[in-house]
């Protein structure tokens, strides 16, 4: 049966290797370096000359959030079973899983959020609409754009609104992209990629799918190099330079 661990090693490597981190443990004392990390390659530019870039130096210290939340290994031995036949034994590990899914895609939604600004900065176009779609790692190609699918999931899902997922929640089965065994595909489920209001109002869903984390990581990086393609231009890092340089 799949364990948790494994989920959660994979995200964590890959986020760690993605962001270009280097980590030393030093008597049970991490040591990061992270001086060839797209923030720190912005910040070190030559034509920064002696100005710092505040926002861009902190980026790394908040998506240490993530990194916190992907060396938590206190769930590792929770399995993830889509069998129905295992939902009710499971039922106290999958809700525990799903906050942690959950504050997962919290910090992941904030930090898309805060590079779809930096981008729309960078090129002074004032469409978020737009933006979020160049900034949208093309695997769910076809459908809606994976940014905005993560900002709905946290929004009508993961928030704790009136008119979201609470509204028809009654202890509803979790089910987990990442889990292992087939979903019932007769059931009424709520998924990232098929969120609607109209769902919720008519409150006759079965049960949610968690999406996957590894597909969290993998837009957040590709986001990433897209802040890095956009300010390797001198003339979008001078304009960042000229306006939060100090």
């Amino acid at each position: 049966m799949k364990k948790f661990k494994q989920i959660r090693e994979q995200a964590l490597t890959r986020w760690v290797v993605g962001k270009r981190w280097e980590i030393e443990n030093s008597n049970e004392i991490l040591k990061f370096n992270w001086s060839n990390s797209v923030e720190c390659n912005i910040q070190n530019h030559e034509l920064t000359g002696n100005k710092h870039i505040n926002f861009m130096c902190s980026m790394n210290d908040y998506c240490m959030h993530i990194f916190d939340l992907l060396t938590d290994a206190r769930y590792d031995e929770y399995e993830l079973s889509n069998e129905d036949t295992k939902k009710e034994e499971l039922k106290n590990t999958d809700a525990f899983l799903f906050r942690q899914y959950n504050r997962l895609y919290m910090f992941g939604h904030e930090t898309l959020e805060v590079l779809v600004k930096l981008y729309m900065f960078g090129t002074k176009v004032n469409d978020k609409s737009n933006t979020r779609k160049k900034l949208s790692w093309p695997y769910e190609a076809g459908k809606m754009d994976t940014v905005d699918i993560i900002s709905r999931y946290v929004n009508k899902i993961v928030k704790h609104n009136l008119d979201g997922f609470h509204k028809c929640n009654n202890h509803i089965p979790v089910y987990f992209q990442d889990g292992e065994g087939k979903i019932n595909k007769t059931k009424k489920l709520i998924k990232a990629s098929n969120l609607t209001d109209e769902q919720f109002k008519k409150g006759d869903v079965n049960g949610i799918v968690v999406p996957n984390l590894i597909g969290l990581i993998e837009c957040l990086l590709y986001a990433y190099n897209k802040i890095e393609e956009l300010f390797n231009d001198k003339n979008n890092l001078l304009r960042l330079i000229d306006r939060y340089g100090e």
